[in-house]
């Protein structure tokens, strides 16, 4: 097994198609791909990639790992100790991608010496159809915005929120500044909408990763005195159209114990597919 770095418009090109069939488990990695903001690498039992039958796997690396190995021998020793040496000196951060071949990675890198401060298991579902609209309508002083860089500080409180109880490891704070930054790249680069009550913020959405044929749904919030309004059941609504209109599917990873946000997705019309892991590295 080699691994080569992507380079070429011919090879980007080879692994949007090898990717395709995959890419609502690997919205992420789809969306380093448009931007083309991060090294790329393909996995190939050949030393020149021609065509489609070249490739075995891809992975992205900067700091987190993005992966799709779908027709990986994660048992072939060979690979493992390749795998280990390319790795070894690198700084990483996470990894983020489909469970077993996180998991695989994940065993590799303890090998080596990395140690995981944190794992979060979640499932991946997705939304083939017309979302089921909310049981309840909004009432006269709600509305939904399109919300764009002015109204950062009005989404900043709800998005610190969101960080802390959904993204950060464990005993690790998330500060203004990080707020700031995350919030800004979100309304710079995605599609948000929030819903104000009384001219207030007080529940969130945007999406997250925007691919080929899928763009991934995240940062869904809701102010705790504001929940049991369907107001998830709106914003989730509203933005799962937007995308279809664009002709892409709408996909999602929620976390395994979030048992009220998965049986909410699942009225709106959302369907499990498979399973999800991010690992955090100290």
């Amino acid at each position: 097994m080699k691994f080569i770095q992507a380079t070429t418009q011919e090879h980007f090109k080879i692994i949007q198609e090898f990717i395709n069939p995959y890419e609502f488990s690997c919205a992420g990695f789809c969306a380093v791909l448009r931007k083309n903001s991060e090294p790329v690498y393909i996995i190939s039992n050949s030393s020149q990639i021609n065509c489609l039958l070249d490739v075995a796997g891809v992975f992205s690396f900067k700091h987190s790992i993005f992966h799709c190995l779908p027709h990986i021998n994660l048992l072939d020793e060979e690979f493992q100790n390749q795998f280990m040496d390319f790795f070894k000196d690198k700084k990483i951060t996470s990894i983020i991608g489909e469970r077993s071949g996180t998991e695989f990675i994940l065993n590799l890198l303890q090998k080596i010496g990395f140690i995981c401060q944190q794992q979060v298991f979640y499932k991946l579902m997705i939304l083939k159809k017309s979302p089921n609209p909310a049981p309840e309508i909004l009432y006269n002083d709600d509305e939904i915005r399109r919300c764009q860089i002015d109204n950062l500080e009005e989404l900043h409180q709800l998005q610190k929120e969101y960080m802390e109880t959904e993204i950060a490891p464990v005993g690790r704070h998330i500060t203004d500044l990080e707020t700031k930054a995350n919030l800004k790249q979100i309304l710079k680069n995605q599609l948000c909408f929030a819903l104000y009550s009384n001219d207030e913020a007080v529940a969130k959405i945007n999406t997250n990763a925007i691919g080929f044929n899928w763009i991934q749904i995240g940062g869904v919030f809701t102010h705790p005195m504001y929940r049991h309004n369907y107001y998830a059941w709106h914003l989730m609504h509203l933005i799962c159209t937007r995308i279809q209109k664009t002709k892409r599917n709408p996909c999602l990873f929620v976390k395994e114990k979030n048992t009220g946000a998965y049986e909410l997705y699942k009225k709106i019309g959302f369907e499990e597919t498979g399973k999800f892991e991010i690992c955090y590295f100290s």
